[in-house]
């Protein structure tokens, strides 16, 4: 992939100058964040605004970028490191794909968090979308979900009275399992 295409840093595209080796979270929050979603590219030796500085050892990067992710993102997520050479410049990108296994957690340093992308920022997932992240982790839908009370246990009455007023339709025990 030629950087010359790429114009900015983007909601599949994370641009990052050296590889952070005592601050790894600097660059796992997108690789979280990249397996939670869409998948995405790191850039690593790219700055913010597209300039090429390049990596000094390839292979030493590849094997701590490899290292690093298999350590601290949960579970595993897939990825591809490619080293690229332009200009004289050698820089890697790290194409991290899509997981079925959400949520992918950066799971380091006493934390667990779950990250997303949310426009060119790698951001903690949200509750909502986290319990989503689970849910599709365990291939359901929050509407496949059965819930674990039985209609007989509780009154409905009010509910089934009120429907009828609004829609002049009694409510079946069919009715039920598609509220």
């Amino acid at each position: 992939m030629s950087l010359s295409k790429l114009i900015a840093e983007c909601t599949d595209y994370d641009f990052k100058e050296k590889l952070e080796i005592s601050k790894p979270k600097s660059w796992l929050k997108s690789v979280s964040a990249f397996s939670n979603c869409l998948g995405g590219t790191l850039f690593i030796g790219v700055t913010n605004d597209k300039k090429l500085v390049g990596v000094d050892d390839p292979q030493y990067i590849c094997d701590k970028i490899s290292e690093i992710i298999n350590a601290k993102i949960s579970p595993i997520p897939t990825f591809i490191l490619e080293p690229h050479n332009e200009n004289g410049f050698i820089y890697i990108t790290v194409k991290v794909l899509s997981g079925p296994s959400t949520p992918y957690y950066y799971a380091a340093d006493g934390v667990r968090e779950a990250y997303i992308r949310s426009g060119n920022q790698s951001i903690i997932a949200p509750r909502h979308i986290l319990e989503e992240l689970i849910l599709k982790g365990q291939n359901k839908t929050y509407d496949s979900i059965v819930t674990p009370f039985l209609k007989n246990d509780y009154s409905f009455s009010f509910f089934e009275a009120t429907f009828y007023d609004k829609t002049y339709t009694r409510i079946t025990n069919n009715d039920y399992i598609s509220f």
